[in-house]
């Protein structure tokens, strides 16, 4: 539980603490303050400056970023995303495919357990043949091997009968290539490949999000990354998610290179007593406007 109000932010110790303020209210916050620090400095952007913002990233960015989008408002030379890095270079993040299998069982008095089909027995069989499983294939050198989580597991209706229907949810995290087809088939082979006797279920793709890269070397990742080493003294890691932004909708539909570079650190997100460093926010807010004085 949070040891203060989530929505009334403070500053204790050099640190920022309220909901979303690492994952990205500070993001969000250093990239508008950057145009500030430029007009105070003389300086002027080297290129418009657009910002867009959503609030669907979150459930999918289905209802956010790809509208946008496929209205025709989003076109640019560049794009720089403040999602919490730790002012890392992000240029590469996993997809995803979320869904639900239904497993069906035969009803029958708890008493008489052999006398039904458990669907939660069957279930738990398909839970431990899917949980951290290993994937075939090469794995990628900034965002590792494809993964599996079982998220949620729901079943049965009562103490005293064998359930009749067990839903399991998985969260697959995919490599560049990976389709809705190929991750949902690779799901079924594991499934069919627990080889559980009599075992019937359906499979329902809930969310589908395609991985996305951009070369390390591109010149806007590279100036990225001269202009926050400018600012913090050091070169910052070029690195991969393994979770999934609106990154890929800007890199695979627009054809836009797209940076993720934010002030917050992801293990702050989604948390309890979230926080972003002032310091962090201080250098975000710096290095963004150099990057805007020296684009072109």
């Amino acid at each position: 539980a949070w040891t203060s109000d989530p929505f009334t932010p403070q500053v204790v110790d050099g640190k920022l603490f309220g909901r979303g303020s690492a994952d990205m209210k500070g993001g969000i916050a250093a990239a508008i303050a950057a145009l500030d620090t430029l007009e105070r400095s003389g300086r002027a952007p080297g290129a418009n400056i657009v910002f867009h913002l959503v609030a669907d990233e979150e459930r999918g960015g289905g209802l956010g970023t790809k509208v946008l989008l496929d209205m025709g408002l989003i076109a640019g030379d560049a794009c720089l995303i403040p999602e919490p890095t730790d002012l890392a270079v992000c240029v590469a993040e996993r997809g995803l495919l979320q869904g639900r299998i239904t497993v069906a069982g035969k009803p029958a008095h708890g008493s008489r357990p052999r006398e039904g089909v458990s669907a939660i027995e069957h279930a738990a069989r398909v839970v431990l043949a899917l949980h951290g499983a290993d994937f075939a294939g090469p794995t990628h050198p900034l965002l590792g091997a494809p993964s599996a989580n079982i998220g949620i597991i729901n079943g049965g209706s009562a103490f005293n009968t064998v359930a009749e229907s067990c839903v399991v949810g998985v969260d697959r995290r995919l490599l560049p290539g990976a389709t809705a087809s190929s991750a949902t088939s690779e799901i079924v082979a594991m499934i069919d490949g627990a080889a559980v006797q009599d075992l019937r279920y359906t499979f329902e793709v809930d969310t589908f999000g395609e991985a996305s890269e951009m070369p390390a070397e591109d010149p806007f990742a590279t100036l990225v990354r001269s202009c926050v080493a400018s600012v913090t003294g050091s070169e910052p890691d070029v690195i991969g998610m393994t979770f999934t932004t609106d990154a890929r909708f800007v890199r695979n539909q627009a054809g836009i290179p797209a940076v993720v570079c934010g002030p917050g650190a992801i293990d702050q997100a989604h948390g309890d007593d979230e926080y972003v460093t002032v310091e962090r926010l201080a250098q975000a807010c710096e290095a963004f406007a150099r990057l805007y004085a020296e684009f072109r």
